[in-house]
């Protein structure tokens, strides 16, 4: 028997098969970049909606013109009771003694202003008093005397003074 040899031949691709694949990756690339730019396109809408309602979450609602007044009201009182009160009762305290005693008291506050009445025996019992509220004062504080007045009524005698303190 005779020996059969097969030699075999390797065909060649067809030229349209290498046309065919970089037709093919072209329109993958192209696919998926479009799909990339909507992706990308819907996280930033989401973001931006997102942030925009944070932004309004934190804005809070539009203010009507009762409700300014009352925030206006609210900040007045807020400041009245930041005033420093203490300060001046405490130059109060110190003011009345067994020599002299506050007869009135009022004060303005947008000025800062204190005014005193002090009654007392004799005019060294008036300028202890208005020592004693310098010592009870803060320094910022300034007391000084306005007007002084003798009263003479019988034996007694009556010495009133009007002191103003700036704050």
């Amino acid at each position: 028997m005779k020996a059969f040899e097969i030699d075999f031949v390797r065909r060649p691709l067809p030229q349209w098969v290498g046309l065919a694949f970089f037709a093919a990756s072209a329109v993958a690339f192209l696919l998926s970049w479009n799909h990339f730019t909507e992706q990308r396109e819907a996280a930033r809408s989401a973001a931006a909606a997102q942030r925009k309602a944070l932004e309004d979450s934190l804005r809070g609602p539009v203010a009507s013109a009762d409700d300014l007044k009352r925030q206006e009201l609210q900040a007045r009182e807020r400041a009245a009771l930041a005033y420093p009160w203490r300060n001046v009762f405490d130059a109060l305290e110190a003011a009345g003694g067994s020599d002299a005693k506050v007869v009135s008291f009022s004060h303005d506050r947008q000025a800062r202003k204190s005014h005193v009445v002090l009654e007392g025996p004799n005019f060294g019992s008036i300028d202890a008093a208005l020592t004693r509220m310098k010592r009870a004062s803060p320094s910022n504080a300034e007391w000084s005397i306005e007007s002084v007045s003798h009263e003479q009524s019988g034996a007694a005698s009556v010495v009133r003074a009007t002191v103003v303190g700036s704050w």
